[in-house]
């Protein structure tokens, strides 16, 4: 028999899903299109090289192993591989695989990695607070965050990095009761770092964290996170002839940005602070305050999951392209939103009961769904590209006049507040709306 918490976790999910999808549209960037060419060569040739995309530049590298040339994306392969069942239901169902579909359903991949992810906040919030506080802060993880505008809408890392730090994030508050819990999430922790390898800082702390509080269970812990290695190292050998040798090695020597630039950016500024698309998360702030000092079960987890994450904030403080490039919002923390929204989970029963704070939160919410909406319907990277020129010119990201939102509501009335459903492709492959499968 399902339990209550299991049902209304999927229908959440399933809503989650229409919403994302009721768009219509994929918005991207340069950084997808590699990951949702994958799942057409692994279901076309079985491999995981894109030699057969020869027009396909944008993230892409030629490698030399064992007397082959391989083009291989920059990015991790782990979302474009378990993007595959999607590509291959719609192969089976006889939906041909075109340019054109091919985003719509790497699209459909990324809404179901974001969606899981909804499931699993909704599950941990389970644990800290009553029902229908729990389904409420889920809801504003869901809508309220750029997971609703960013992750869920094209095949970037970061909606399934999202639901993997999510399920593992579950696993370490269920392990408080269920110590076997903390061992199984070495699995799941070492593929976020497969889907995006920042999450290595934060499988660091957390096997500090497992070897603090689970002793235990830190030998399955490390047993379970071996395939993820064994995959990494085989990949790198079979491609680069070298199992130390990766596509992002060349990103080791790119963490030279300046925090006094950086950081406020990040966190603040319109045109990609974190508290400004969603300035919901704010009430993160108490809620870390109130758990590093509250004497519950998991008041220890908390205080790691703080580290872990003004230590991950700085980490992308430093990344020399730390606005994220061409994006809507703060796509560089994105990742942190599920533990962002469970930071609020300890303050929010005092935050209900006071009824200036309560109306804060929901002014505070309001406006952070107002914001994804406006993202999901009407971004496109015509600001960053053709007005501000933000690569170029970081500075922009501080604009308020001709800023961002600015910007996207002036050509979307424009427009007559119509969405554009056109689809970004690469360069070479505009045009011609190429069949693969």
């Amino acid at each position: 028999m399902i339990k209550p918490d299991t049902k209304i976790a999927l229908c959440l999910a399933a809503v989650c899903a229409v919403v994302y999808t009721i768009n219509l549209r994929v918005v991207d960037a340069g950084d997808c299109w590699a990951s949702r060419y994958l799942p057409i060569s692994i279901l076309k040739e079985g491999n995981l090289d894109l030699n057969e995309f020869r027009g396909l530049k944008f993230w892409i590298i030629e490698t030399k192993s064992r007397g082959k040339i391989y083009r291989v994306t920059n990015f991790p392969v782990l979302p474009g591989i378990l993007a595959t069942p999607v590509f291959g239901a719609a192969w089976l169902m006889g939906i041909p695989i075109t340019r054109i579909s091919s985003a719509y359903l790497g699209k459909l991949a990324a809404t179901l990695f974001s969606a899981l992810s909804v499931v699993f906040v909704f599950l941990i919030l389970r644990r800290l607070l009553l029902r229908k506080a729990a389904l409420l802060l889920s809801a504003v993880y869901a809508f309220g965050t750029c997971t609703w505008a960013i992750s869920s809408q094209s095949l970037w890392q970061h909606g399934l990095s999202q639901a993997l730090l999510a399920i593992a994030l579950y696993c370490l508050f269920r392990a408080s009761r269920e110590p076997a819990f903390a061992g199984y999430c070495g699995l799941i922790l070492s593929a976020a770092v497969l889907a995006r390898y920042t999450n290595g800082l934060i499988f660091v702390v957390i096997f500090i964290y497992v070897a603090h509080r689970h002793r235990s269970q830190l030998a399955r812990f490390l047993l379970l996170s071996l395939p993820a290695a064994v995959f990494f190292l085989l990949y790198n050998w079979y491609y680069f002839d070298n199992p130390g040798v990766f596509a992002y090695c060349w990103a080791g020597g790119k963490f030279y940005a300046s925090w006094t630039a950086a950081l406020p950016g990040l966190l603040f500024s319109p045109n990609r602070g974190l508290f400004v698309f969603s300035p919901v998360l704010i009430f993160s702030l108490p809620g870390a305050v109130r758990a590093w000092k509250s004497g519950s079960d998991h008041a220890v987890l908390f205080r790691y999951l703080i580290v872990t994450m003004v230590a991950y904030v700085l980490l992308m403080a430093k990344w020399f392209w730390w606005w994220g490039g061409h994006c809507y919002g703060y796509r560089m923390l994105v990742d942190l939103s599920p533990l962002f929204v469970v930071l609020i989970g300890p303050a929010f029963p005092a935050l209900v009961r006071n009824r200036p704070t309560r109306l804060l939160f929901a002014i505070s919410a309001a406006l952070s769904i107002y914001i994804q909406i406006l993202g999901a319907l009407y971004y496109d990277a015509t600001w960053e590209w053709k007005v501000a020129g933000i690569d170029r010119n970081p500075s922009s990201v501080w604009w308020v006049k001709n800023g961002l939102f600015q910007y996207t509501l002036r050509r979307a009335a424009h427009d007559g507040w119509k969405v554009r459903r056109t689809v970004f492709l690469p360069p070479e492959h505009r045009g011609h709306n190429k069949r693969y499968l």
